[in-house]
């Protein structure tokens, strides 16, 4: 019987420092995720423009968005205003 080697996997980003996202099953370290989500988030305020559009995804608990129905555009629409309604709520 002839053994595999296998390598981990350690990203191809050098700025991660080898941090990446695994399943559960191939974590090794408890710490593993949030260590990634860490250096995830150092290498995002580096490098991107508008990273404040990233903020919810590093904070400490997602809140769940809600969303609203769009104003009904009333009795007797014009087709346009009719039509517009029906994008929005699409």
């Amino acid at each position: 019987m002839m053994r595999v080697r296998t390598i981990a996997f350690k990203g191809s980003t050098a700025k991660m420092n080898g941090n990446v996202f695994k399943c559960y099953e191939e974590q090794t370290n408890r710490r593993q995720y949030a260590k990634t989500l860490e250096a995830l988030e150092a290498h995002a305020k580096k490098t991107l423009k508008f990273v404040e559009d990233l903020a919810p995804l590093f904070a400490e608990t997602m809140a769940d968005q809600s969303l609203m129905m769009p104003a009904h555009p009333g009795q007797n629409p014009s087709r346009a205003a009719d039509m517009i309604y029906a994008e929005k709520v699409n």
